[in-house]
């Protein structure tokens, strides 16, 4: 079984697919249904997040661009890692 942050490091450092430009295109790129279910389900601040994690972005440009907390971008990001971890 593989750690969730772990499955989405995977995810974010694969080099062969194009990097996602918006949240439909990162959507779009799940292959595994189970987690794009969990995935349609948040809500898309949290997509947003994930997104631009995805992109490089650090907690604090993310937190500064949404205009919200650091501390909500990690809660947010902790809670999508709990529902990850119920699938995998």
């Amino acid at each position: 079984m593989q750690e969730t942050g772990t499955y989405l490091d995977t995810v974010a450092a694969s080099t062969d697919q194009a990097e996602p430009k918006t949240v439909q295109d990162f959507l779009d790129h799940i292959e595994n249904q189970e987690l794009y279910h969990v995935l349609i389900t948040v809500d898309r601040l949290t997509l947003q997040i994930v997104l631009m994690k995805i992109q490089g972005y650090s907690t604090h440009e993310i937190a500064r661009y949404l205009k919200i907390t650091e501390k909500a971008v990690y809660r947010r990001m902790d809670r999508l890692k709990e529902k990850i971890k119920k699938i995998f």
